[in-house]
């Protein structure tokens, strides 16, 4: 009975996986040029600069189908996307989009995204037609941040009808 009703829930999720899309679905957001697709789910994409035995930037995009409160940002946002040891430099609530509400906040810390190297970390959180969220953009602590990365995060707008 446990097995049949696994099998069920499994194949459900299979259907549900296989039927939603991208993260990137009804967004505006593109990473930027030199950015490679690591990974393109229907609630996560990560894109990557440079190669793994030389990071030179990551970039994430989660996707959660619930409307969060996206001024909130504490190091346990930072914790659950794979970052360690997390020290908020700064958090601030800014206009993207033109009137869209987001927080930005960024961060020192390690990440098990990136062999467990010192990292800078920016995180944006916002809200899009009921779904919440979340970017993130990382690059080596001691290296400088790269702007279209920067604006990349702060892309995550709705697709304009045209």
């Amino acid at each position: 009975m446990k097995r049949t009703f696994a099998a069920a829930c499994g194949l459900v999720f299979a259907v549900l996986l296989a039927g939603c899309g991208s993260t990137t679905d009804n967004l505006a957001f593109k990473a930027p040029a030199g950015y490679t697709n690591k990974m393109n789910t229907f609630i996560m994409s990560m894109w990557q600069k440079g190669d793994a035995n030389s990071v030179g930037g990551l970039i994430m995009l989660m996707k959660l189908p619930v409307k969060m409160d996206t001024k909130k940002f504490d190091s346990s946002t930072f914790s659950s996307s794979g970052a360690k040891n997390m020290k908020i430099e700064s958090s601030q609530v800014i206009r993207i989009c033109g009137d869209q509400t987001a927080t930005l906040a960024k961060a020192t810390g390690t990440s098990d995204q990136v062999k467990g190297k010192d990292m800078n970390m920016e995180m944006l959180m916002t809200s899009v037609g009921g779904n919440s969220y979340v970017a993130m953009y990382m690059y080596p602590e001691k290296t400088p941040a790269d702007p279209d990365a920067e604006a990349a995060i702060k892309s995550v707008c709705a697709k304009s009808a045209t």
